[in-house]
């Protein structure tokens, strides 16, 4: 084989195998030339001069090295749920409290004047997410893929509070009574009423209903707006998405009773979160979740 079918076989190798497999070896195409007759030619090293080698290296610096960004799962929202029908939760105000035995509580619209009995006690049980977690299995599923969506877009979540039977929020008021009065030097009339507007008394508690969360950034100051804003801003964004609301949002303090709790969340189902969400609700528009179950119906 002559220098001259050398070189056109080079560059057709070129072409096909976009430059690879050949070497630098030195500033002339070499030829073999004692191969035996009949027997394939090796091809043998050469260097590509000019425009070519140009070529080669431009090609090989056009190769795009970053790394694929993985895809996230699709979130299945086909698994979460609410109880079936008749669940209108019904107030006996002769008693003063929801009348949970015969009616469902789901959708009870605890509040200053409406409360839970002391016996209420829901189906719960604890939940394998990060911090401590006891609720209802519709609440505990919408939760977990709460938590899926929040670490697809880097936040993460930890539960500070969730289910309290009524005995437990009796004792949990009772402390912050006994801490203001400590820490602030008030009378104990003072304090209930200043607990009272961040605590709710035995049986007006959501968290009775073992639907309801408090959340957190791990290792970040309780309730601390700066070192939460990543949470709170997802929790705004995307919470009803997954059938919770924000059961205390900014400036409703008037009409809830309580200051503006962002990390206080209520499992309600996606229909009623996303019909509340769309009235802007979340930046003070006058709805709030307990007045919205009771016009809807859901509570009366």
């Amino acid at each position: 084989m002559n220098k001259s079918s050398l070189f056109i076989l080079a560059i057709s190798l070129t072409v096909a195998l976009g430059f690879g497999g050949l070497f630098v070896f030195s500033d002339r195409f070499v030829a073999q030339t004692d191969q035996p007759p009949g027997e394939t030619e090796p091809l043998l090293p050469i260097r590509l001069d000019g425009d070519l080698a140009e070529l080669e290296a431009s090609s090989l610096e056009a190769i795009d090295t970053t790394p694929l960004t993985p895809v996230a799962p699709p979130l299945d929202f086909s698994s979460l749920s609410v109880p079936g029908p008749g669940t209108t939760a019904f107030y006996n105000s002769a008693l003063g409290v929801f009348d949970c035995a015969s009616s469902n509580c789901f959708y009870a619209a605890v509040d200053k004047e409406h409360a839970l009995p002391e016996n209420y006690v829901p189906n719960v049980s604890p939940v394998n997410l990060s911090g401590a977690a006891t609720l209802t299995p519709e609440a505990a599923d919408a939760l977990t893929l709460f938590f899926q969506a929040a670490s697809q877009e880097g936040v993460s979540v930890t539960v500070t509070s969730s289910y309290r039977s009524f005995s437990t929020q009796s004792e949990t008021f009772d402390n912050w009574v006994t801490t203001l009065q400590q820490r602030d030097g008030l009378s104990k009339q003072e304090a209930t009423a200043q607990a009272n507007t961040f605590s709710a008394h035995a049986g007006h508690s959501e968290h009775q209903l073992g639907t309801t969360v408090d959340l957190n950034t791990p290792g970040a100051a309780a309730f601390d707006p700066i070192q939460n804003a990543s949470l709170y801003d997802f929790i705004e964004r995307r919470a009803h998405e997954f059938g919770f609301v924000v059961t205390y949002p900014t400036g409703q303090e008037a009409l809830t009773g309580y200051v503006h709790e962002p990390w206080h969340i209520r499992y309600v189902g996606r229909d009623i979160s996303i019909e509340l969400f769309e009235t802007g609700y979340i930046g003070g528009k006058g709805f709030y979740s307990t007045q919205f179950l009771r016009d809807l119906n859901y509570s009366i």
